[in-house]
């Protein structure tokens, strides 16, 4: 084996076979690519396989910073970079991908829905809030995924929802305000629910939920703390609830909710401040 050295750890890897490079990480244990003695054994008839140990595992310093999901990642882009310049496939006949915060999603041409990274909320649905570090397949016959949340630097990926071939919509991960729609404020909701049908598109809105039906009709739910689910009250909504009927673009701005009717009407509620301060950078969906 060889090491490569981080910023402030030496990685431990092994390089076993040719081929296409795959990226190989231990399970629990004490982290030493012995562990997937039989795995490499099989992957390496076929391609080159690096098995590294994660930091403070088998022969892998701990260093000294903090331990954070960036980490992990840049520990593994340096043992790459290492061996090879060529990228490294994790996924194959990908149709779709989608990246919110630090979780990925990739929906396959077979409609198969895949998820890895954070998990700390839930948000990969596969019952448990464990990190995940290579693609997992969570559900099938998906058709389009958006994230939803407040995440670092304005990017999303707390709540996931999932538009389905029969145009059913499934929503997990981040739920304190509802925005899940599964009738309650359970905090993280960890595997995927049927929340609403005959969906043509979903909008997550912060810590809310909007879903415009192919009946036209707007439906919204979660966090409505400055009156942006648009029914007259400032409580929070748990279930998908009807907004207005006829409904061809919204959009959201953190609080603010902005409708464009077939009539071509527009209709706006929420937190008022951006209908004044976005100036012309309005976009519907």
């Amino acid at each position: 084996g060889k090491y490569v050295q981080t910023a402030d750890a030496k990685i431990y890897y092994e390089v076993y076979g040719n081929g296409e490079p795959i990226l190989v990480l231990h399970g629990g244990g004490v982290g030493s690519p012995y562990e997937l003695g039989k795995v490499l054994d099989q992957l390496k008839k076929t391609n080159k396989i690096i098995a590294m140990s994660t930091r403070g595992h088998g022969k892998s310093e701990i260093g000294h910073s903090e331990m954070t999901w960036e980490q992990k990642v840049s520990d593994a882009v340096a043992v790459i970079d290492a061996v090879t310049d060529k990228p490294v496939k994790i996924l194959e006949n990908v149709s779709e991908y989608i990246y919110g915060n630090k979780t990925a999603a990739a929906i396959c041409l077979d409609g198969s829905l895949w998820m890895w990274g954070d998990n700390s909320d839930g948000q990969i649905g596969i019952g448990t809030t464990d990190d995940v570090s290579t693609p997992v397949k969570v559900l099938d016959n998906v058709v389009s995924l958006a994230f939803g949340g407040y995440g670092v630097g304005g990017a999303s990926g707390y709540t996931t929802a999932a538009l389905c071939q029969d145009s059913a919509l499934y929503m997990w991960g981040w739920n304190e305000s509802g925005q899940v729609g599964v009738g309650s404020k359970e905090k993280k909701v960890t595997s995927p629910v049927r929340v609403l049908e005959e969906v043509d598109r979903v909008i997550p809105c912060g810590k809310s939920t909007a879903a415009i039906k192919k009946d036209s009709s707007l439906w919204m739910w979660g966090d409505n703390s400055s009156g942006q689910i648009g029914i007259g009250t400032t409580e929070d909504v748990v279930s998908p609830t009807l907004v207005m009927d006829n409904v061809d673009k919204i959009q959201s701005v953190w609080s603010s909710l902005e409708a464009l009717r077939r009539d071509g009407s527009l209709w706006l509620w929420g937190y008022h401040y951006f209908w004044y301060a976005k100036g012309n950078d309005s976009c519907f969906i």
